[in-house]
């Protein structure tokens, strides 16, 4: 998953050129909120306002705002160095400022730190950490710490799986389209996680998911298409969905192709069966790499057979 760092969302207060100039004032007699919101406008620049993004004004600005320790001026930092907005980019230095805008309370910088220990990013992965700070930018009803702690419940990450609480965190960003979210919505319906185990629900969720090009709920969507489970069955649909989860490296849509091409009721295609299968076990799928084994030894046996069967025949003629 990926990770979502951000700062506030707020719309900028800077809308005209008076007030422009007078934030500018401000941020020139030293109040730190103008020093900091200065320095959001210069990051972005205003087509409105005609005035250029300016990294480096951005910069100067926003470090007046931390010498005062505003929380958010340091939240803005760690977005600079994530970014590399007109300095080297560094995940540790990001890292440390997160974790002093945390400190001092900004909420925005508590997401993103949870997002580095969840990921490891400037940091080691600390799953504990993780979850404590998201924690705390969920009561800031922060959007994405509560993606965050949707994870990390589901997973089982720096606390006990709790499916209740991951589906009802995943609902809202899959009813806004997060394609992620719409995956492990129809995970729940599917396996009864945390939710009443429907098959009719976990399609509808696949095939919006899958529709995203998640690749894991193209797989799922195939496999589904294939049983006929929630949906009417469809074998060459199914192979569809799997062509494109497959076509993205998904192992388990690689093997879902080798046996669709090896049957002769769909693919009928021996060769295509084997390359998808040899695809498969190359990207670690456990089941292909043992069919692939299972195959060489077979072949070896069918080798060895017609050895013994040639010196056998050999043997006969020379004793007649």
């Amino acid at each position: 998953m990926t990770s979502k760092k951000g700062s506030p969302a707020k719309e900028s207060p800077i809308r005209t050129q008076a007030d422009f100039e007078r934030y500018l004032n401000n941020a020139d007699a030293g109040e730190a909120e103008a020093q900091y919101e200065i320095a959001r406008l210069y990051g972005t620049g205003s087509q409105q306002l005609g005035i250029a993004a300016d990294p480096a004004q951005s910069l100067y600005w926003v470090r007046c705002a931390a010498e005062q320790q505003y929380a958010e001026a340091f939240n803005f930092l760690g977005l600079i160095y994530t970014h590399g907005d007109g300095v080297e980019p560094s995940d540790e230095k990001a890292y440390q400022y997160y974790a002093q805008a945390a400190q001092l309370g900004s909420p925005y910088a508590m997401s993103n730190l949870a997002w580095a220990f969840f990921t490891g990013t400037g940091t080691e992965i600390d799953y504990k950490e993780a979850l404590k700070w998201a924690k705390k930018a969920e009561e800031s009803e922060i959007e994405n710490a509560k993606l965050l702690l949707a994870n990390l419940y589901y997973h089982g990450l720096g606390t006990r799986k709790n499916y209740k609480k991951a589906f009802a965190l995943f609902l809202p960003f899959a009813q806004q389209g997060d394609g992620l979210s719409q995956y492990y919505i129809a995970q729940c319906y599917l396996l009864g996680q945390g939710v009443e185990l429907s098959d009719a629900e976990a399609a509808k969720w696949f095939i919006k998911a899958a529709q995203q090009d998640v690749p894991e709920a193209q797989t799922q969507l195939g496999m589904m298409l294939a049983s006929g489970s929630g949906l009417e069955p469809n074998t060459d649909a199914a192979a569809h969905w799997w062509d494109k989860a497959a076509a993205k490296g998904e192992s388990t849509a690689e093997l879902m192709l080798y046996y669709y091409y090896a049957n002769e009721k769909t693919g009928n295609d021996l060769k295509k069966a084997l390359q998808w299968l040899r695809k498969a076990a190359e990207h670690g799928e456990e089941q292909a790499i043992e069919e692939l084994e299972s195959m060489e030894e077979q072949a070896l046996k069918n080798v060895f057979g017609e050895i013994l069967s040639q010196k056998t025949d050999l043997d006969k003629k020379k004793k007649h």
